[in-house]
């Protein structure tokens, strides 16, 4: 007998694999997949029909997926653009998870309006995590420790960009770190 757990995963499991079929078959209505899966999401979960029970799995699926997503919004961003104008998107206010999917359906990444709206989400993104660490930090008994920690992780960030820099500045170090690119 089946429990409504694995119900849940292979209710969300086969709405994975048929809504973007069926967004790419259905082409006239202009709908990004990622749209089709947010509506099937509404349609089943608990603001619509109530199909789906959590489970210790299916809350692990939804911290990879989460973790998997931020790591290709990362590894598609150009920070370089950055350094360029182009385009305001000082009104963009979509989410990595929403505007991500889109460029790439839409084969905009490679372009630098697609960059520029990926940098704007990324930012936006990463500001709301960084004040909502904050925030939670400071509603915590252990404000100091945590408040620490995410300067300790900013400091690291930017370590790690000048490191990126100088490395790249070496000539022999460039060849490395585009052959590890490249890999």
């Amino acid at each position: 007998m089946h429990d409504s757990h694995d119900i849940s995963l292979l209710i969300i499991t086969a709405l994975a694999v048929t809504v973007p079929l069926l967004a790419s078959r259905f082409r006239k209505i202009k709908l990004p997949i990622v749209g089709g899966e947010i509506t099937a999401g509404i349609a089943i979960g608990v603001g619509g029909l109530n199909l789906i029970k959590v489970s210790e799995a299916l809350a692990f699926l939804q911290d990879l997926g989460f973790a998997y997503l931020m790591l290709l919004s990362g590894l598609e961003a150009d920070l370089c653009v950055l350094k360029r104008p182009h385009v305001d998107v000082s009104g963009v206010t979509a989410s990595l998870g929403i505007v991500l999917p889109v460029l790439k359906e839409k084969h905009l990444l490679d372009k630098a309006d697609g960059q520029c709206f990926l940098l704007a989400a990324l930012v936006a993104d990463f500001v709301t995590l960084t004040l909502l660490t904050f925030v939670a930090s400071t509603m915590g008994k252990s404000f100091t420790l945590n408040f620490v920690l995410v300067m300790l992780l900013g400091v690291a960030f930017a370590v790690t960009v000048k490191v990126r820099r100088v490395f790249a500045a070496v000539p022999l170090m460039r060849q490395v770190i585009d052959a590890l690119v490249e890999a």
